[in-house]
């Protein structure tokens, strides 16, 4: 693992954006209240966070933060769309998504996760076991879809089940709860899938190769106790800043890389965010279980990729028809693994022509 990330962060170090430090003014709130004020336009006093609000949901003892729209523009005919960020993002990897989706009359939510931003850190390895994370993830679907019966006066929202749409470690949750819901409910709590970065689960044994299990060993680097912490937080998280601001068309503005490196650096929060990988390897054999299986999943999904993504390579992505019923891939060009970040156009485009693919 240290033979495949000190490269990297040696490039980083030579060839590094500037970013300056992250502020504590930023520290103070990880919420709606980060993002910057400007208003639309030079004839509107509004500003563009006055169509959202935050909220808190529970999954047994653990508060979870998220963002959600205050309802004002929601249309009965446009479905719930509940947004889940991956390592070591916030839900702010959605902004883009959230005022575009919203504007159009969607109910929406970006879920942050257990160990991030203004989400409970609960303490230990075995608090970040995918059970937990799962049942995060039906949380976060199950208060949208609660709010959405609360606040319409019609049936016709309450007929549209939301769409799931997670990236990176939240593809990876996202992944297993699809599987779990299509299994174990009679009626689905969500009607699609939209999965950034990550393959069918299955196609990590299938499909591994040596150019992914090099890409791949990060993975045993985050799981050594302590110098994983000690890499991400050197010099006010300098090396959160230079991994998120890893694009290859898109520019990640300011205030979200340092809004990265302030959530990096709230006490427990990058251990926390290590304890993903680690309860990952405690507990292979399980998600092994979980993730796979002999069926192929009928709920209609949307894979989309960078072309450049260095983490999880195009290999991983062939032979889908063999886990998946009803999907389709999109591979973006001069894109890299933070996709919504790099072709924010590009993806609320292709979401778009899924959307009006479901049911």
């Amino acid at each position: 693992g240290v033979i495949r990330v000190g490269p990297y962060l040696c490039e980083k170090m030579i060839f590094a954006k500037s970013i300056p430090r992250a502020t504590s003014a930023i520290m103070t709130d990880l919420g709606l209240a980060i993002v910057p004020n400007d208003k639309d336009d030079d004839n509107n006093d509004e500003t563009p966070t006055r169509f959202f609000r935050d909220v808190f949901l529970h999954n047994q003892d653990v508060r979870l933060h998220a963002v959600m729209d205050n309802g004002t523009r929601r249309q009965p005919d446009k479905r719930p769309m509940v947004f889940v960020h991956g390592f070591p993002e916030l839900w702010i990897a959605w902004w883009d998504q959230l005022q575009y989706f919203a504007a159009q009359g969607h109910p929406v939510l970006a879920l942050t996760m257990r160990g991030y931003g203004l989400s409970d850190k609960p303490e230990g390895v075995e608090h970040y076991h995918m059970d937990f994370l799962v049942g995060d993830m039906r949380a976060a679907v199950q208060f949208l879809a609660h709010d959405c019966q609360v606040t319409t006066t019609t049936t016709a929202t309450l007929q549209l089940a939301p769409l799931l749409l997670a990236h990176d470690w939240g593809a990876i949750v996202g992944w297993i709860y699809a599987k779990k819901q299509s299994q174990t409910t009679a009626q689905q709590e969500i009607a699609g899938y939209t999965a950034f970065s990550v393959p069918p689960l299955e196609t990590l044994k299938t499909n591994m190769s040596l150019n992914q299990a090099w890409a791949s060993l990060y993975m045993f680097f985050f799981n050594m106790p302590w110098l994983p912490e000690r890499v991400f937080l050197a010099n006010h998280a300098w090396f959160v800043g230079q991994f998120m601001a890893d694009t290859r068309s898109g520019v990640v503005p300011l205030w979200k890389l340092q809004a990265y490196r302030a959530n990096c650096l709230q006490p427990r929060a990058m251990t926390c965010m290590f304890n993903y990988y680690r309860s990952l390897l405690e507990n292979r054999d399980s998600l092994k279980r979980q993730g796979g299986g002999r069926t192929r999943l009928e709920l209609p999904v949307l894979l989309i990729r960078g072309k450049q993504d260095g983490a999880l390579r195009g290999v991983l992505f062939q032979g889908l028809e063999r886990f998946l019923t009803n999907f389709r891939l999109a591979t973006l060009d001069e894109c890299g693994h933070h996709i919504a970040a790099d072709l924010p156009k590009e993806v609320n485009a292709e979401v778009e022509s899924f959307l009006q693919t479901l049911k």
